[in-house]
């Protein structure tokens, strides 16, 4: 393709509006929070059941005695830490996938007017992910519920739900390197749908140390060097999950705060930037016969009596106008700071 021929075809491109993917992306995540909703659900239930305390008790004749009691038996359970974990982790992936899929296919946080991903088939790429992030959601929570018929006391199976974490984690970093693979192959696009490897630092780095801390701790640090039981290693991993799901919604907070940011500074500097002045014989002196030549060309308006000017100047006029605005405005300026002039 010679490269008019690309040129008209990112035209037509540019000139196409973009397709409304709104309605595809809540769907998407509609489908994504039934699962984590139905396996979140269910371990809470058998949880639930096992913290509770039961009816009759005697510490529920007294509340502060009740609290005590209650306290011991989410402390003490692993059940409860597990669900934590799983909290934690699935809570991260919503919120990450929502606003990925949002800022990807819908519209882009402070950059309304910026195009969207035009492909439906990366839209239907990321469906597949999220619907394979959803059964391995299940696996997991059947880990922290009770089948019925079942010894209560059992140990709990930490290394069955760690590597169901770990296979969580493991789908979160291909879902990414599927995403820069394809996205690089279309970076000569007329959509443009390569991003910038800088777009992918932060989730795939939080994806691969998870993962690696949680290999590490459940299957080399807790059983061989520490000698920590079950409850203990369920408790840091929740606690080390929360950590994570904290520093996920942090950075994409921050990244959207940021880009909102920039565009709000950008648009302050597109505004028109008005400067009223006084014409004197000094200003008349200083800008060296600018004056006249500035009016002709209209990068100011003088009154009819020339006695007073308007400058209205934005980023955009300042290639057309070239060094006249500039030198015309450097005078003004300059004559004011010293109270010649009032601007």
């Amino acid at each position: 393709m010679s490269r008019t021929d690309q040129g008209a075809e990112a035209v037509n491109a540019q000139a196409q509006p973009s397709p409304d993917f709104e309605q595809t992306v809540r769907v998407i995540l509609t489908i994504f929070a039934v699962f984590t909703g139905f396996a979140i659900g269910k371990a809470v239930e058998a949880v639930a059941g096992r913290i509770a305390i039961p009816p009759g008790d005697a510490s529920l004749g007294f509340p502060p005695d009740a609290l005590v009691v209650f306290a011991g038996r989410v402390a003490g359970d692993s059940y409860f830490w597990a669900l934590i974990a799983l909290l934690a982790l699935m809570l991260r992936f919503l919120i990450g996938s929502a606003i990925h899929l949002n800022d990807t296919y819908v519209k882009k946080v402070g950059q309304p007017e910026a195009r969207v991903s035009q492909f439906f088939s990366f839209l239907f790429k990321d469906l597949i992910f999220l619907v394979a992030f959803g059964i391995v959601a299940l696996l997991i929570a059947k880990t922290v519920t009770i089948d019925k018929g079942a010894d209560p006391k059992a140990p709990f199976e930490v290394r069955e739900f760690a590597f169901g974490a770990m296979l969580f984690l493991l789908c979160g970093l291909l879902w990414s390197a599927f995403d820069i693979a394809i996205r690089w192959l279309a970076r000569n696009k007329p959509a443009h749908e390569w991003p910038g490897i800088g777009a992918y630092k932060i989730w795939p780095a939080l994806d691969a140390s998870q993962l690696g801390l949680t290999w590490l701790y459940i299957w080399r640090a807790a059983p061989t060097w520490w000698g920590h039981d079950e409850r203990t290693q369920l408790m840091w991993l929740a606690l080390l999950y929360v950590g994570y799901l904290f520093l996920d919604v942090s950075s994409l907070i921050w990244g959207l705060q940021k880009r909102a940011a920039a565009a709000k500074i950008a648009a302050e500097r597109a505004a028109p930037r008005i400067f009223e002045f006084e014409v004197t014989q000094e200003l008349i002196d200083a800008g060296g016969g600018l004056l006249d030549e500035a009016h002709e060309r209209r990068v100011i308006v003088l009154d009819k009596d020339r006695r007073r000017g308007t400058i209205v100047l934005s980023e955009t006029d300042i290639p057309i106008h070239s060094r006249l605005a500039y030198d015309l405005i450097d005078a003004i300026l300059q004559r004011a700071r010293r109270n010649d002039i009032p601007a």
